[in-house]
């Protein structure tokens, strides 16, 4: 009795009509669009639901037949061969088929759509393609921004073993130094020289301000990388900044025996944020004075260019044999390739130099070779005035100096 009630309830027209009705309602309602193709070159659309016109742009009449374009054509080139080699094995396996791939709207515009789909054969010849198409594009976005997001963590995680190294590589011998002088000094004070005293005391600023150096660069490398670093742009004299911080490295410049140059007294403005620009400076000058041997100079120049700064830092150092020219600027490189400098720091200063020069859109070349001495050259373009601050003020000063010189 059950099977004729089941077989009475099939053949009732009624029950057709409603089976036609719900299937017209689904794909009209599908979030994509759902289709018959011929299994050819172009993937014929012999059938093709409304959500054609939603996906692609394109009406279904105007895809149906090759009518306008073949769906084919819509798939990007570098696309179309995954797309064919994925579906004639699927079909030569006698199995579903499932695909990511891109195509181009007819608004002009690439989206990612997954597709899965199945092929019909007639006496054992495959003649049709039976699927359904739909937009993956935001979650295609959502899925970048995670592997973009896992791997800034990696290389957050790279930047924090690297940090560890660069605090007990660089910073272990001045704060070894400055404990020794003062202990040192402690028990001897009553019997020391004046003279003594204040040789002592050069060593201890000297490692004290080695040691901040180092502070201020780690300090900067997590702002950058984390993201934390406030940009605030003003007008800048570079002369002004040079000769400061040429005087603040005047006794390092006489402790090594190295002549540093600057004779430059026309102003040369920046519209920039100066923590960067005496970041890069600083760096620069203190590795060509560390790496620059008795006897030996540094010369700095600048000048005014049409949209901003150039500037250079020489000196008649080590050098740089130029299979390292790239890679001093990263962080896995370890040291200076020479043997006139016992210092062989982690580099950390010249990569702190290229993260700041990225957030201001400057670039940085090195001229040098072993033996011969080193120039690194800074081009910095003026950045956006008005640019906001971290405290949400807006900066409005404008030049008082014409900066074209």
């Amino acid at each position: 009795m059950k099977m004729k009630a089941e077989e009475s309830y099939k053949n009732d027209p009624q029950f057709h009509r409603m089976g036609a009705e719900m299937v017209d309602n689904l794909l009209q309602n599908l979030p994509g669009l759902v289709y018959r193709c011929l299994y050819d070159q172009h993937w014929t659309m012999k059938y093709i639901s409304d959500g054609c016109s939603t996906l692609t742009g394109y009406l279904p009449a105007e895809l149906l037949d090759n009518a306008v374009l073949s769906y084919d054509d819509l798939i990007l080139p570098e696309d179309r061969e995954y797309v064919s080699s994925e579906i004639t094995i699927a079909v030569t396996d006698d199995k579903p088929f499932t695909l990511n791939y891109r195509i181009l709207t007819k608004e002009g515009s690439i989206r990612w759509v997954w597709e899965q789909g199945r092929a019909v054969y007639k006496d054992g010849i495959p003649c049709y393609l039976d699927g359904y198409i739909t937009d993956m594009t935001e979650y295609k976005s959502l899925q970048q921004a995670l592997m973009d997001t896992a791997e800034k963590m990696r290389q957050l995680n790279v930047m924090k073993d690297k940090l560890f190294d660069v605090i007990a590589h660089d910073m272990r011998n001045p704060v070894y130094a400055i404990i020794s002088l003062v202990d040192f000094m402690t028990e001897n004070l009553d019997r020391l020289p004046i003279k003594d005293i204040k040789e002592m005391m050069k060593q201890a600023k000297l490692s004290i301000r080695s040691t901040h150096n180092i502070l201020e660069n780690l300090l900067q490398w997590v702002q950058i990388h984390t993201g934390n670093f406030n940009v605030h742009n003003e007008l800048i004299i570079v002369n002004h900044l040079i000769r400061d911080l040429i005087n603040q490295h005047e006794q390092l410049a006489e402790e090594r025996g190295v002549n540093v140059g600057f004779n430059q007294y026309h102003p040369v403005g920046l519209f920039c944020d100066p923590v960067l620009v005496t970041t890069i400076l600083r760096n620069l000058l203190t590795n060509a004075i560390k790496f620059t041997p008795v006897g030996g100079s540094v010369t700095l120049y600048a000048r005014r260019t049409a949209t901003g700064v150039y500037l250079s830092v020489s000196d008649t150092g080590i050098g740089i044999a130029k299979r390292n020219h790239k890679s001093i600027f990263e962080p896995s490189w370890g040291e200076y390739n020479g043997k006139l400098s016992k210092e062989h720091g982690s580099g950390i200063g010249l990569v702190v130099v290229k993260d700041a020069l990225n957030l201001i859109s400057g670039d940085i070349q090195v001229q040098s070779k072993l033996g011969k001495g080193s120039s690194f050259i800074v081009n910095i373009p003026d950045q956006p005035k008005g640019t906001h601050s971290g405290d949400g003020d807006t900066l409005l000063y404008e030049p008082d100096i014409d900066i074209r010189h």
